[in-house]
């Protein structure tokens, strides 16, 4: 029953928005698009924007829709002109994965089945591939996790908080020493070093407060923005 009722509030979710990719679709762009696109729905709360991505968060459901940018605006050369000079350009990004190189949100799914490969997709929150808009964007659905750096719902031991901070000075992929505690507390040392070598083997990174989260029934640590950036 609950399954039908879940399935029922998904399908009830638009999520539509005037946007293709073939537009010029910075993360400011896409946010703005999609908020003005969303503000009719009943159960729409709000956007966050990251920097290659944004999430539309919904009432009363334990999922959240991703979204990614297609590109950038840099200031570059122009090499048309004789004098030095530089102007504002769109520039893709190429870092994501997938049909489409702009998308970090494919990234992310291809990274969580590489994990679950290895056997560490419980730290990750789950990134699947949803519908396309009716313009033909993609969306993606991603389990919905406590954000920001205070959010655990357990104080991690002071034990724990040690380990963290030793830790720290070397492991430069996981930059919050609250959540690598929280970590230890539920999983242990030994399994936080194998999971810093999957990350190391794999070069992610870029695990800083912004991007790490709690469980929202259990308290777990989880990674919930993984795909890194590389534009």
């Amino acid at each position: 029953m609950t399954t039908l009722l879940l399935e029922d509030k998904m399908m009830s979710v638009k999520c539509d928005f005037v946007g293709t990719l073939e537009d010029e679709m910075t993360v400011e762009d896409l946010d703005y698009v999609v908020q003005e696109g969303l503000e009719a729905e009943e159960d729409f709360i709000e956007t966050a924007a990251g920097a290659s991505k944004v999430v539309v968060i919904y009432r009363g459901l334990p999922y959240v829709v991703k979204i990614p940018a297609i590109g950038q605006y840099c200031c570059c050369e122009d090499e048309d002109e004789d004098d030095e000079c530089f102007t504002d350009k769109f520039i893709p990004f190429a870092g994501g994965n997938g049909d489409n190189a702009f998308d970090y949100c494919a990234a992310e799914v291809d990274i969580y089945e590489e994990a679950a490969f290895a056997g560490f997709e419980k730290y990750f929150a789950k990134t699947s591939f949803w519908k396309r808009t009716e313009s033909g964007y993609p969306l993606y659905i991603q389990e919905r996790v406590n954000t920001g750096a205070w959010n655990y719902v357990k104080e991690p031991s002071a034990a724990s908080k040690t380990i963290a901070e030793s830790y720290n000075r070397f492991c430069y992929k996981i930059t919050d020493p609250n959540w690598v505690a929280s970590f230890i507390d539920f999983f242990g040392e030994m399994e936080f070093l194998r999971f810093s070598n999957f990350l190391e083997e794999h070069e992610l990174n870029d695990f800083h407060s912004g991007n790490l989260g709690y469980r929202l029934r259990t308290g777990e640590p989880v990674i919930f923005d993984y795909s890194g950036f590389y534009d």
